[in-house]
């Protein structure tokens, strides 16, 4: 996993909590996440960067969820029996809360690898690393893409 951390790219997890073991193989609904820093990348949008990795790999690669003061998967004022009263139901409007960490790493950061992928065959691991040296590489022609 070390070379996923290459350039300026680190694995997501809490600092606290170690690596799993190797996770059974009928574990397919997850994601490697990295977060990228665009000064080690030249300035490089994140969104080039996602999208170039895919063309190397062939994998969808994306970002992570919308945070949830924007996403419209989180609209608690939707259900009605969380209007409790009128202090509560201010209170669960997520559209109030700034969020600039999640705003961050969702538009300029973050890099979802599909886990099943990499569950499948331990050389895809080589096969992404490999993947983000060439574009790391070819960094220089990327700055004009947008």
């Amino acid at each position: 996993m070390s070379h996923l951390a290459i350039h300026g790219g680190e694995p997501v997890r809490h600092p606290r909590k170690s690596w799993p073991s190797w996770p059974p193989a009928e574990v397919t609904d997850r994601a490697v996440e990295l977060v990228t820093d665009a000064s080690v990348w030249e300035d490089i949008p994140c969104a080039v960067f996602r999208k170039t990795l895919a063309a190397k790999t062939g994998l969808p690669v994306n970002t992570t969820y919308e945070p949830l003061n924007k996403s419209p998967c989180y609209i608690p004022q939707s259900k009605k029996r969380y209007h409790i009263d009128e202090a509560c139901w201010k209170a669960l409007d997520p559209s109030q809360y700034d969020l600039p960490v999640c705003t961050r790493a969702y538009g300029n950061e973050a890099v979802v690898i599909p886990h099943a992928f990499l569950l499948a065959n331990p050389d895809n691991i080589e096969l992404v690393s490999d993947a983000v040296e060439k574009v790391y590489q070819y960094r220089d022609d990327l700055k004009d893409v947008a």
